[in-house]
């Protein structure tokens, strides 16, 4: 493993292709025995472990990486994941000594430390700007990849919560995903918003493949009702605007039911519940994780999170579907060499599932007629 010192920018390829670079203390860190770094949109932070053994050239290099230590991880010349180490593991067996090394990206702080809000009350803010301003105090920031949602009124926040429970919260009433980018900040975002330049294709880049089609959780009808709050706790007397949503995917009848404990006034919520619900569950039911060749696609960009990639495995019966990218783990061994481990489901497995924080006004609080579903 080679050490040099050097200011904190993309390493160079090099003639073998892409290697894993750690930044730390001026000093670039490669030639790695192990690699393992996985990226999602249903997993913030990102995550890194590293290893190097008695095999590497400078493994007294790895032996002096210290647990806190600002770091950022580049994979040839791009940047994956800004952060900290956070676990320096040192071994000896058999005279041999290992040194691994595992890090998590900035946005750590925000799923692990409290929030910070003067007075604990949000007012007058949308999902973007809230999120802004709980990253801060941690010297992160906030991208927007979308619509930022509706204007949250009022919003109380509970001492102890951490910024991430509050930014859960706010982006399910916008209904944008939270997660992670390569430079540790915080990104909103809808599910697959931009497309691989290549896929996943039997006989072509998949040195393994599996799909899990399942039906277990799935049920032919989802029934949802509202049991009304008010702001101040009570709850309504009516257990209001019952709507069902179907999975025609579901052939026998299996029905379930399901109470809403939200704010007075969010019928329309309840419909939009059974409809998230079904298509939820239905899109978790058609999953598939493949093992690829490469860490990048045939336009040479990583694969990356959040993209839409076609799926072409006819022997396990996936032709021509285009499935959302949710979490990839590039993944690096002496004996593997370089491969991608990529999981997949239809976009609607990622929709967030839908939230009112406000009541509305009395009078215009339930679904449309035509939407809602006879009752038994």
């Amino acid at each position: 493993m080679a050490a040099t010192a050097a200011p904190e920018i993309a390493p160079a390829l090099n003639s073998d292709g892409d290697d894993l670079t750690l930044v730390i203390n001026g000093s670039r860190l490669s030639g790695w025995s192990a690699i393992e770094v996985t990226r999602g949109i249903e997993q913030m932070p990102s995550t890194f472990i590293i290893e190097a053994t008695d095999a590497n050239p400078n493994l007294r290099d790895a032996l002096n990486v210290q647990d806190g230590t600002p770091c950022t991880v580049f994979l040839g010349p791009d940047r994956v994941v800004t952060g900290y180490v956070d676990t320096v593991i040192r071994s000896y067996s058999g005279g041999a000594h290992v040194v691994q090394i595992q890090g998590r990206g900035k946005c750590q702080d925000l799923v692990d430390c409290s929030a910070e809000w003067k007075g604990f009350q949000i007012s007058g803010s949308n999902a973007f700007s809230i999120a802004q301003k709980l990253c801060e105090p941690y010297g992160i920031t906030a991208q927007l990849l979308g619509d930022p949602g509706p204007t949250v009124q009022q919003f109380n926040l509970n001492i102890g919560e951490t910024p991430a429970t509050i930014i859960e919260k706010v982006t399910r009433q916008a209904q944008l995903l939270y997660f992670e980018d390569p430079n540790g900040n915080l990104v909103l975002s809808k599910a697959g918003i931009d497309r691989a330049a290549s896929g996943v294709m039997e006989g072509g880049n998949v040195q393994q493949a599996s799909t899990i089609r399942s039906q277990a959780g799935r049920y032919s009808d989802y029934t949802v009702s509202l049991l009304g709050l008010y702001t101040d706790g009570t709850i309504t007397s009516d257990v209001a605007f019952p709507f069902t949503a179907r999975d025609p995917n579901v052939k026998r009848h299996r029905k379930v039911y399901n109470i809403e404990d939200q704010v007075y006034g969010g019928g329309l919520l309840a419909a939009a519940t059974a409809i998230w619900r079904s298509a939820r569950m239905a899109g978790r039911g058609e999953r598939v994780v493949a093992i690829v060749d490469s860490w990048r696609d045939a336009a040479g960009k990583l694969w990356t999170p959040n993209t839409l990639v076609p799926v072409s495995l006819p022997r396990l019966q996936v032709k021509g579907e285009t499935l959302c990218l949710s979490r990839v783990t590039y993944r690096f061994d002496l004996s593997a060499g370089r491969t991608s481990e990529l999981e997949l489901m239809p976009k609607s497995a990622f929709l967030p599932e839908p939230l009112q924080l406000q009541p509305l006004i009395p009078g215009a609080i339930g679904p449309p007629t035509s939407a809602r579903a006879p009752t038994k």
